[in-house]
């Protein structure tokens, strides 16, 4: 049997009560509602789940483009290696006590090296968010040089 503790003091109490209400009044949650992958004809293909089987249909169909890659470690080496380049779009919104409150877009690359690059602990992949108007090879650009790994 558990025993329950009660508060020493009326101000333990309302500090009890106040966190309480904090933590049930501001519980917000991620819901995913789908991933867009761009194909070779310019068009979207939305994803709606993430089985496995299903992305694997597509992905003869998906848009991607092998770029070089130069990434420039702290100690200035440069690591030369190819990026494998995809555009995605996932779509989710945030939840507040089950009602969805915001809906957030994100257009991104995803990234793909061989060989892996990094200093310590080696780097395969990743996305990056692709700003409004650039492109995906502009986004990469920018990636050399912001991103540290």
């Amino acid at each position: 049997m558990i025993k329950h503790l009660k508060p020493r003091s009326k101000k333990e109490l309302r500090i009890i009560k106040i966190k309480n209400f904090f933590e049930h009044f501001f519980d917000t949650k991620f819901k995913w509602i789908r991933t867009s992958h761009l194909l070779n004809n310019n068009k979207w293909k939305h994803f709606y789940n993430l089985h496995k089987s299903i992305h694997e249909k597509y992905q003869e169909n998906e848009w991607k483009v092998i770029y070089p890659y130069i990434y420039k470690t702290s100690k200035n080496e440069i690591q030369e290696t190819s990026a494998i380049v995809k555009v995605t779009k996932r779509l989710w919104f945030k939840t507040w006590h089950k009602l969805p409150v915001r809906l957030i877009k994100k257009k991104v690359i995803d990234v793909w090296f061989t060989p892996a690059v990094g200093e310590k602990d080696r780097c395969a992949g990743c996305d990056y968010q692709i700003k409004k108007g650039e492109t995906a090879l502009d986004t990469l650009r920018r990636m050399e040089k912001e991103r540290k790994f």
